[in-house]
């Protein structure tokens, strides 16, 4: 048959098998290959590429490999520099094995990034910490230890230690705590130092850098125009505590101002926020003293305009929701975040009366002529399930000609609300029964 696969193959089947266990997924292709053409003899390249789901131009590459250097050559698989496979792991140059065994023996290595620096000091070579760590645990197994335990001497006693943490700010105290975790003498890895201090592992490396450095000055040493220092964490701390926190931009100016000038706003932010965040959640709620009780707010905005409804609404969601945000306000209301603001900043300067009194803006409302407007009110209380589109025909063909659809429509929302039923009164409400907007 044209183009039958025409391949003697030396390994027996149970070889093939064997191989195929062990090997890596990406050869294992080649593998079935073999097995495929050593069970059926006559099978061509279409037919084998099918039947292992590769391309046609894989089997032709893979059989000459194999015509070329038999099972090895077609083991071998390049994916970069320094990637090379048989089949079963990954592998570098034999001497890099051998002398990173022997260094080891003489002096262990402390983590991969250690062995990856000597590594690279002594065999010029620019590979990967990450493929380093692979090459090495499959070419050796169990029988490389590397381990990260940290060996720190800390000149410091304990009581000094704890004298020192008591001094420190909220972020630096981790820094303290784990020379207090290494004062203990237990064996620790970096991982599991960072784990007992609350860390990065990264950050656990650095601090140990900086301790080597310069003792515990030099990990203590912070930039002051980049960090917060003692006396802005009490500051905000009294400003929390005695309730003046209402505006973080005003914060952030007097801070800027009288203690680090140049500190950039989202630096001072995300300290408050790690630091302050129960209290920063409370800050940012109206804080509205609401004298009225629930029941007058449910009483008011039964028997309030429509326009004025979204704002008893406002005040009755604070008054069962303590501590709410002014933005979790918006969103729960579906009111805009900065109605909001307005809103509380109305009801604090001039309570329920002054949120009620709704001043008008542009045009004058303009008013119908006594018959006119007796002539609707009579039409919608005959019939009050009327729709806009109706009263407005019936209106101009009977009683005033000139009167304009959205003129009717205005005129209706402000007069006639209570009249008005049907269709014009159907749309936003919540689920407790509340109408959050206009009429429709």
């Amino acid at each position: 048959m044209k183009g039958i696969v025409d391949l003697y193959i030396k390994e027996s089947l149970q070889e093939l098998e064997a191989m195929q266990k062990k090997c890596s997924a990406s050869i294992k292709p080649r593998i079935k290959m073999l097995i495929a053409l050593k069970g059926e003899e006559q099978l061509t390249k279409t037919q084998l590429a099918q039947k292992l789901n590769v391309a046609y131009n894989s089997i032709t590459k893979w059989q000459g490999f194999y015509e070329q250097g038999g099972i090895d050559k077609l083991l071998e698989f390049k994916i970069g520099n320094n990637r090379w496979t048989n089949g079963q792991m990954f592998l570098l140059p034999q001497e890099i094995y051998d002398a990173i065994e022997k260094q080891h023996n003489i002096e262990p290595f402390q983590s991969y990034a250690a062995m990856h620096r000597w590594v690279k000091a002594n065999h010029k070579t620019t590979i990967k910490c990450s493929t380093l760590t692979k090459y090495v645990d499959n070419y050796f197994g169990d029988k490389l230890n590397i381990t990260s335990t940290v060996q720190l001497t800390v000149s410091e006693s304990r009581k000094e230690l704890e004298k020192v943490h008591e001094l420190l700010l909220p972020r630096m105290k981790p820094r303290l705590k784990m020379l207090l975790c290494l004062k203990k003498g237990k064996t620790m890895s970096r991982l599991g130092l960072a784990k007992e201090v609350g860390a990065a592992y990264g950050s656990v490396a650095k601090w140990i850098t900086l301790y080597k450095q310069g003792g515990m000055q030099k990990l203590l040493e912070y930039n002051v125009l980049a960090v917060i220092t003692p006396e802005v964490h009490k500051f905000i701390e009294k400003q929390f505590a005695e309730n003046k926190f209402k505006n973080f931009p005003k914060l952030y100016a007097e801070i800027n101002e009288k203690y680090i000038p140049g500190i950039k706003y989202f630096t001072l932010h995300r300290y408050v926020l790690r630091h302050f965040e129960e209290e920063l959640k409370l800050a940012k709620g109206p804080q509205l003293d609401i004298k009225e009780s629930l029941q007058e707010l449910e009483g008011l905005y039964k028997n309030c305009k429509p326009r004025i409804k979204a704002r008893i609404f406002m005040l009755i969601t604070i008054k069962n929701n303590a501590g709410i945000r002014k933005s979790e306000l918006a969103l729960h209301d579906g009111i805009k975040q900065d109605s909001v603001y307005r809103w509380c900043k109305i009801y604090e300067q001039g309570g329920i009366n002054a949120l009620l009194d709704i001043k008008m803006s542009g045009r004058k409302r303009f008013v119908f002529p006594r018959n006119v407007h007796n002539a609707i009110e009579l039409k919608l209380k005959r019939s009050p399930a009327m729709k806009i589109t109706t009263l407005h025909k019936w209106l101009v063909s009977s009683v005033a000609p000139g009167i304009s659809y959205n003129k009717l429509y205005r005129y209706v929302q402000w007069n006639f609300e209570d009249l008005t039923i049907g269709t014009n009164k159907s749309r936003n409400t919540d689920s407790f029964g509340y109408h959050r907007g206009f009429a429709a």
